[in-house]
């Protein structure tokens, strides 16, 4: 069943824009297994990549990748940190439902942005560990125009828990939105709108 419960267009929204709209798919030309912080940022470089050589519908590539989003994204940390004081307020069954959620929609973002491949390339320009299990790995993804994006994969023990897109933080904005929505309306609308979201991503 539909809802007409929206989140409003914010900064969330925003970061969005930054990370996808631009023309949309990309080659993983250096896709470097060898990354002293595991491979979790090659695997969603290459998995983005095999899913749009496939050329399978959304709901197709929604289930190649969901796999391995929540294998390689930290979905307790990014669920946790996003609810900040409403998590510890959940239940053990309440956050499990709250991280499928997150986890899902994420999930479904990449599959309904990375459709079409248009030779554009991901490259890694660095790592470095900030803190024994604590990684930053630079990229760059390069547009079919020429164009650049700076995306910065924060990692925690192998598992991505925050991307930064030309300086926009997702975690961030995520935790900024969800917090202003709770305050509103309630912890209850918060999760209500992030179905629908969830619903209507892909058609």
């Amino acid at each position: 069943m539909r809802s007409d419960m929206k989140l409003k267009p914010n900064l969330l929204t925003q970061f969005v824009l930054i990370l996808f709209c631009m023309p949309l798919g990309f080659a993983a030309a250096a896709v470097d297994d060898s990354l002293r912080s595991g491979p979790a940022v090659s695997t969603l470089h290459r998995s983005l990549l095999t899913n749009m050589q496939a050329s399978t519908d959304y709901q197709g590539r929604y289930q190649q990748l969901q796999p391995t989003i929540n294998k390689i994204f930290d979905s307790s940390a990014i669920t946790r940190v996003s609810l900040g004081a409403t998590w510890r307020k959940l239940s053990s069954e309440e956050q499990q439902e709250f991280i499928a959620i997150v986890m899902n929609t994420i999930a479904a973002t990449y599959a309904d942005r990375f459709v079409d491949f248009n030779g554009q390339k991901f490259a890694v320009l660095s790592e470095l560990e900030n803190r024994p299990g604590r990684w930053v790995v630079k990229t760059v993804l390069t547009k079919s125009d020429g164009g650049t994006v700076n995306l910065d994969y924060y990692i925690k023990d192998g598992r991505i828990f925050n991307v930064i897109a030309d300086g926009v933080s997702d975690l961030s904005l995520r935790r900024a939105d969800y917090a202003g929505v709770i305050k509103q309306k309630g912890y209850l609308f918060l999760r209500a709108s992030l179905k629908t979201k969830l619903a209507e991503l892909g058609n």
